[in-house]
């Protein structure tokens, strides 16, 4: 008897209204497809970017039960933010000084203004083998967050893959159309992270990962709950 591997996951989510419902929904379908062995194992859910329903009771009583860690009842959960990336206005060619007045405007200082961490309840794994990007715009936006995970597993030299999934649409065409943007998009960022890599030759860090079959773009996967 073939016994499946089981797949522990840390969930990073850009997405304000994704909560434990969406988590259970995840569990369900990976339990349904491998009848019922309880291959996936949660051990992390942020939702980076804060809770559309932050004032709902509801909401708060199911962050609070899936807690690991002793979070006080009176907790506030964080309302979204918005706010541009701090890569550009941070880099020293630009002068930047923390009395600038974009910097309050940045994700960054939203993030912390906001108190986000107080609904985070883990943190990563220490290793992992797949990074995987599912259902995101690979928006310059958001290139801090990337190169800080691609800075904590150490890609350039770890055996740890990346995998990116497009939406195929209903037609050839479109599949190919938006394989094509999604693989530009990768392009462009990982190219950005590898110029930020010191004493390697990080604008070949695209080809280094093809070549070791450590980079995919794949149409997303036919999920039925």
């Amino acid at each position: 008897m073939h016994v499946q591997k089981e797949n522990i996951l840390d969930v990073l989510s850009f997405n304000y209204s994704l909560d434990k419902g969406c988590l259970d929904g995840f569990r369900q379908y990976f339990d349904n497809k491998y009848n019922n062995q309880n291959l996936i194992t949660i051990n992390s859910w942020s939702n980076i970017h804060g809770v559309a329903a932050y004032k709902d009771d509801y909401e708060k009583g199911q962050i609070l039960a899936q807690s690991t860690k002793t979070i006080g009842k009176n907790i506030q959960l964080p309302a979204p933010i918005f706010g541009i990336d701090n890569h550009d206005i941070l880099s020293p060619d630009n002068n930047f000084t923390f009395d600038d007045p974009r910097s309050i405007f940045t994700k960054s200082f939203r993030l912390l203004d906001n108190h986000v961490n107080n609904i985070r309840t883990k943190t990563f794994q220490k290793n992992v083998d797949v990074i995987t990007f599912f259902g995101h715009s690979l928006n310059q936006a958001d290139y801090s967050y990337f190169k800080s995970i691609f800075d904590q597993y150490d890609i350039f030299h770890s055996n740890v893959k990346l995998e990116f999934y497009y939406y195929p649409g209903n037609d050839e065409v479109t599949a190919k159309s938006n394989e094509r943007e999604v693989m530009k998009n990768v392009v462009k960022l990982l190219t950005s992270y590898g110029n930020t890599l010191a004493n390697e030759h990080g604008e070949n860090i695209v080809n280094k990962l093809i070549l070791e079959q450590r980079l995919s773009v794949l149409p997303n996967p036919q999920i039925n709950y």
